[in-house]
């Protein structure tokens, strides 16, 4: 990447784009949200109903708007209402992308609010069989999360654990998912494979979200698989190591996890077909992180407009991140993707 692009990429990433002006619908639902705060749920069903619902009567903007006013009654444990609210969407919303959130509701709201877990899980295979179309790919990650919550509840970790083993070779979108990386380590633990929770960790720091919640979570996790295991002396290095590149970092000892077969790693990649940055994420969790700076790189190359070129830069830097297993020549390569200043770590890969 030479200064001058380099640069052309600042303007891009810091200026953003001219946002265009908001649908009346969207601007009179994000009105009414602020409008609630603070209000009683009587009070704030009523904004929502005359300023939205009957405002825009049969818009996602109203199906919005009730799926709002369930969640207040969800907050104030008034589960009957909740569950109304969340069958009136389903009915007129169904064949849209509210569906998701009402089938994580759903979910919710028996398992986590009534302590139904055989009634949850229930609902969430039939509901993911009905409405999976209409589930956008970012929230599959949570589906694999709930069912394992609900076979844990219902006292078999052995059955949990297997369903979130078959989503890392089934569903790519776990993969850097922190409420699935948190469910699968703990498991482990619990199950006394120590050694597996590491790697597991490990795999999750290398391809977590390049963000400042997830490295932090990603690092506490691997911290506490370290020290679950004893590992206390470890865990420090892995500390230190974040600070200082050059100190020994405990984690390269620790290795990657393992697809046991070419069928089953080939079955992921089809999974990932179309989508390169599931594939980057996909190669980084099982530490290739060679062949998916190369798809990084190109996505780069190909990137038009300023999220596909945020969301490339990103991408480039987990893979520092999982090369290095620290923050460095990541942090390095996007202050140089912004400013055209300093070294381009890029070339040294």
């Amino acid at each position: 990447m030479s200064r001058a692009w380099a640069v052309l990429l600042a303007a891009v990433l810091i200026s953003g784009v001219c946002l265009a002006e908001r649908p009346p619908g969207q601007q009179a639902l994000f009105d009414a949200q602020d409008k609630v705060k603070g209000k009683t749920i009587e009070e704030a069903a009523q904004i929502y109903r005359e300023e939205v619902i009957e405002a825009f009567p049969g818009t996602l903007y109203a199906g919005q708007a009730l799926i709002n006013i369930g969640s207040l009654h969800m907050t104030a444990k008034q589960w009957d209402e909740a569950i109304k609210l969340n069958d009136q969407v389903l009915k007129e919303y169904g064949s849209t992308y509210l569906a998701s959130q009402c089938v994580r509701r759903r979910f919710a709201i028996l398992n986590y609010g009534l302590g139904k877990p055989q009634e949850a899980l229930s609902a969430l295979e039939a509901d993911m069989e009905t409405y999976l179309g209409r589930v956008p790919a970012k929230d599959l990650h949570w589906f694999a999360a709930y069912r394992y919550d609900a076979h844990k509840t219902l006292g078999d970790p052995e059955k949990a654990l297997q369903v979130l083993e078959e989503a890392m070779l089934t569903t790519p979108q776990v993969l850097d998912s922190w409420e699935v990386a948190r469910r699968y380590v703990k498991a482990l633990q619990a199950a006394k494979r120590h050694d597996e929770a590491q790697c597991a960790a490990k795999a999750f720091y290398a391809c977590c979200k390049f963000a400042q919640a997830d490295i932090k979570n990603a690092a506490d996790l691997v911290v506490r698989s370290l020290t679950s295991a004893g590992e206390v002396f470890k865990a420090n290095g892995f500390v230190a190591a974040q600070d200082d590149p050059d100190r020994d970092n405990p984690l390269k000892d620790v290795p990657w996890p393992q697809i046991d077969s070419d069928e089953k790693w080939q079955a992921l990649m089809q999974k990932c077909k179309g989508d390169a940055h599931l594939q980057i994420v996909a190669l980084l969790h099982f530490g290739d992180y060679e062949q998916a700076l190369e798809l990084a790189v190109v996505r780069l190359g190909e990137a038009r407009g300023n999220d596909a070129i945020t969301a490339s830069v990103n991408d480039i830097a987990r893979c520092f991140k999982a090369k290095d297993l620290n923050l460095t020549r990541a942090n390095q390569f996007i202050e140089y993707a912004k400013t055209g200043e300093g070294d381009n770590p890029l070339r040294e890969f």
